[in-house]
């Protein structure tokens, strides 16, 4: 299943997350975070963007396998995982109206998580409003992980 969002994003960053999560993120991004771009939580990914908000181009693919990857494809690519206690994530932002945002539905689980991060150089205004940028988040069931960087748009 694949479904692609344009949602509202702010502070250079939007969440996915189990609709039962209640997490405090203030304390999210530290040091490796930044450097990830993705700051984890019990519950919750935080992805960081490169534009400070506005419309931005989200697609989230759940599969029942870990997928093919095409690094030459993406700027960045991360793997991390989350936790899936409801069946239902969220994509939200910090600004967001608490729990109105798309609802993905998925089997309760743990899940394996690809981000990938595409077009970063397109934005050159980090104060745009909108963008050729685009996060594409790759779901599988699989165990919880640390968090991996695959692949670094600073290198």
């Amino acid at each position: 299943m694949i479904d692609r969002f344009t949602i509202q994003t702010d502070h250079y960053q939007f969440f996915l997350e189990d609709s039962l999560a209640a997490v405090e993120t203030p304390d999210l991004w530290d040091a490796d975070a930044l450097r990830a771009m993705v700051g984890v939580a019990d519950g919750l990914i935080a992805v960081g963007t490169v534009r400070y908000g506005g419309e931005t181009h989200v697609v989230v693919e759940v599969r029942t396998d870990s997928p093919p990857l095409d690094r030459d494809v993406w700027d960045q690519i991360v793997q991390c995982s989350i936790g899936v206690t409801s069946g239902t994530l969220l994509l939200s932002s910090v600004e967001g109206i608490p729990r109105s945002g798309p609802r993905i539905q998925v089997l309760p689980g743990d899940y394996q998580v690809l981000v990938l991060f595409g077009n970063l150089s397109s934005v050159t205004d980090d104060n745009a409003r909108s963008g050729e940028d685009i996060y594409h988040l790759i779901l599988w069931p699989g165990l919880l992980q640390d968090v991996v960087i695959l692949k670094s748009m600073q290198t």
